[in-house]
């Protein structure tokens, strides 16, 4: 009776077993049955899209439906949406010009703008805007100079000790234009022979200070040199914004700025697409950053203290000499301009200037927008995030949709963003990798080049982890068919425009483009390096025959954990080997 038992325990189990078995079998028939179901006929959120760019006042809502109808019939997906300068000029517009006359910002440009974002839902098109006029990186008229961007300026005055002194200090020099300037502090500092200041030979005399710029103060032995140190906008404004609407740079490093230039450009976008915010406005992004350095601002000091427990004013005479004009902390470190105690302790204190200033602008500038995108469900934020004084990765890792670029016919030019891009995906979780595709200088971005001559480099950038190609540019055309070959993209970019020879035949090139992107998305990416970044680092290399990817310190120390001998990251990913940056401590 027992045997008998046992035999039919068995056989239950191993029907359950060989059933289970069948079930997992039809599952994945099932799962690979759709798998090559999209792969022949992708979806459209897997088709690229194109930078669709509106130049000055030349917009028509008749050529909006033509652009987007003929985007849907060749097979792309959607549009980058930004508005530029003019591409013809303005100029030429009057009253009895059968040129489009829409004023940027004007009543007649939000009703297109809205228009655009309904004809995408109308053809099942993905809708993204750039979050500024122009291109880099988020200003517009909006701003005032005490809402923008900020730089340390300063005035030096050098007096002998002994005396009872009076005299009016120079404000340091500002733009004219703007005509905005902030005192910050006046030090005075008396250096020894060798050009070394002491602790105790920096002294705080701020309080002196009278409105008109004058100081009365007891001057103690020794030389001395005053410095009077301000803040003033850095008078940048967005790149190629249309100069009818020109205006500052937002402060990168104060959100309440930022939400000032929300309110009224990305933020106004998405109450234009109303229900349609989500479903197909997609994305607002921010461009690669090109709108310089910023190295202060009212809550500068108060935010220093919190991070790194000291006030910086008293070692600011470490900054002279390293103006914003003249120095480049992306490229390389700061180097003293004047030594406080020693060599190392005044690279300290750059290392602590520069790391707040690296928090502040992820913090208050791309951490903030994320937030005041994701007010609006199922709206993401897509960034270029690289060219600012932040590592790229550690930024990059915090948005949803991070992005490189690629030039086509020039190596050197972007290609090293895309790894990196692909690297913070793989660290946040995130499926999608972006890039800013074929942009090309004037000489390669001819009208002779055809998908015969990309196709290389795009199998190029999937390798590198790219797996959403933003194709560079596709004019808007207010003209039609009245004007051949109508708007183009000006010096840089290909040609990309229904007047093109091949237009009519792409649609095989932009499914060949979707169904790699399709795949791509698919499991998970399988590295066997993980490097830790350094900030100034264009890139990083990996051994043939291997694949990796790069980490930040940050994401390296709160993430990373080992589990059965290997690195391990929460989004799944797993390597067998770290390398760390050749520096000391």
């Amino acid at each position: 009776m027992f045997i008998m038992k046992t035999v039919k325990y068995l056989l239950i189990v191993l029907l359950f077993q060989i059933s289970a078995t069948v079930l997992v079998r039809g599952q994945i028939k099932m799962g690979m049955d759709s798998v090559e179901q999209k792969f022949k006929n992708p979806p459209a959120e897997t088709r690229p899209t194109v930078w669709w760019r509106w130049y000055g006042r030349q917009i028509s809502k008749e050529g909006i439906t033509r652009d987007l109808e003929a985007m849907k019939q060749a097979g792309i997906g959607g549009f980058y949406h930004f508005q530029l300068k003019p591409g013809v000029p303005d100029v030429l517009n009057d009253s009895e010009s059968v040129l489009p006359n829409v004023t940027t910002l004007s009543k007649e440009w939000w009703d297109l703008i809205q228009f655009s974002i309904k004809e995408a839902d109308r053809l099942g098109l993905e809708a993204t805007f750039h979050n500024s006029l122009g291109w880099s990186s988020s200003g517009g008229p909006w701003i005032k100079p005490e809402n923008s961007m900020q730089k340390l300026v300063w005035s030096e005055t050098t007096v002998e000790g002994g005396v009872d002194l009076k005299l009016k200090l120079i404000q340091p020099n500002i733009d004219p234009k703007w005509n905005y300037y902030k005192d910050v502090a006046v030090l005075a500092i008396s250096p020894d022979n060798s050009g070394l200041v002491s602790q105790e030979k920096v002294l705080d005399i701020s309080h002196l200070l009278q409105k008109d710029g004058t100081i009365a103060w007891s001057v103690p032995n020794g030389h001395w040199k005053l410095i009077r140190y301000g803040h003033t906008t850095t008078g940048k404004l967005p790149v190629q914004a249309p100069f009818d609407v020109a205006g500052l740079e937002c402060d990168k490093l104060d959100q309440n700025s930022l939400k000032i230039h929300f309110d009224q450009y990305p933020g106004k976008i998405l109450k234009e697409a109303g229900a349609l915010a989500g479903k197909s406005l997609k994305y607002i992004a921010i461009d690669s950053y090109e709108a310089g350095l910023q190295n202060w601002n009212p809550q500068f000091r108060n935010q220093f203290i919190k991070r790194r427990g000291y006030d910086p004013i008293k070692w600011l005479p470490i900054i002279t000499g390293n103006q914003p004009e003249n120095f480049d902390p992306r490229t390389k470190p700061a180097s003293p301009g004047i030594i406080i105690e020693s060599q190392e302790i005044s690279e300290r204190f750059l290392y602590d200037f520069e790391r707040t200033i690296s928090e502040l602008y992820m913090e208050e500038y791309y951490s903030a927008m994320n937030q005041m995108v994701h007010q609006y469900p199922g709206v993401k934020l897509e960034v270029q995030s690289y060219n600012a004084p932040f590592n790229l990765v550690e930024n990059a890792v915090r948005n949803e949709m991070p992005a490189g670029e690629f030039w086509h016919g020039n190596k050197n030019y972007g290609w090293w963003t895309l790894n990196l891009a692909a690297s913070a995906a793989h660290i946040a979780g995130n499926k999608i990798v972006s890039a800013e595709s074929f942009t090309a200088e004037p000489q390669r971005g001819n009208w002779s080049i055809s998908p015969e001559n990309l196709k290389a480099e795009a199998d190029l950038a999937f390798s590198k982890g790219i797996n959403r190609m933003e194709l560079h540019i596709q004019p808007h055309q207010p003209w039609g068919e009245k004007a051949i070959p109508g708007m183009i993209g000006g010096s840089y970019g290909l040609q990309i425009n229904p007047a093109n020879t091949y237009w009519k035949q792409s649609l095989a090139w932009n499914t060949y483009l979707a169904r790699c992107q399709y795949l791509l998305r698919q499991g998970q990416f399988i590295a066997d390096i993980c490097y830790l970044y350094p900030k100034r680092q264009r890139g990083f290399t990996v051994p043939e025959g291997y694949n990796g990817d790069a980490i930040d310190e940050q994401s390296l120390i709160k993430l990373m954990f080992v589990k059965d001998g290997k690195l391990c990251l929460p989004s799944g990913m797993q390597y067998r080997i770290l390398v760390l940056p050749n520096t000391s401590v």
